[in-house]
């Protein structure tokens, strides 16, 4: 049996993405509003089974500060190459329509977020990524790229990101 961590429900759900990283760490994002604040976490559970919990710091972006207990749902990425973790961030703050990538390393322990790409408007509904062309690892003829999905209105689109130049 592996070691559980304990995930507040609040909102409509316990958690809202989880991903294994290429070291079989654990992650998971929430949101939560157990110090009175509506904020974004970060749960991992490194490669000892040890778990930790750390808020996404609210001064990386002005995304980092809108979360609202049923708006729209981030995701994890964790990039085959790379001990970085991604994070995409959709606004819930009212009329927004911006979407933030946050990255944070395994040598920062996971505390070291940064903003590696952010667009203000054109993001209406949830990020969605293609996994497999992200996957590298010959099965199913990915390349790498992460390649993030979007609605703004009508229209749907795809940006690719080269993540090349992330922590390997």
């Amino acid at each position: 049996m592996l070691p559980s961590k304990p995930v507040p429900k609040i909102g409509i759900s316990n958690q809202e993405a989880q991903v294994v990283d290429k070291d079989g760490r654990i992650h998971v994002l929430n949101r939560e509003n157990t110090t009175g604040t509506e904020q974004w976490y970060h749960y991992w559970r490194n490669t000892t089974a040890f778990w930790t919990r750390t808020p996404l710091p609210l001064t990386v972006t002005n995304i980092t500060l809108s979360p609202t207990p049923t708006g729209k749902r981030g995701k994890l990425v964790a990039p085959p190459h790379s001990s970085d973790i991604l994070v995409l961030l959709p606004s819930n703050a009212p009329g927004s329509t911006a979407l933030v990538i946050l990255a944070s390393s395994a040598e920062g322990q996971f505390t070291d977020w940064r903003t590696v790409w952010e667009a203000q408007n054109g993001f209406d509904g949830e990020p969605l990524y293609d996994r497999y062309r992200l996957d590298e690892s010959g099965y199913v003829g990915g390349d790498g790229v992460l390649s993030v999905y979007y609605v703004n209105g009508t229209t749907v689109g795809v940006i690719d990101f080269d993540l090349s130049g992330l922590d390997s």
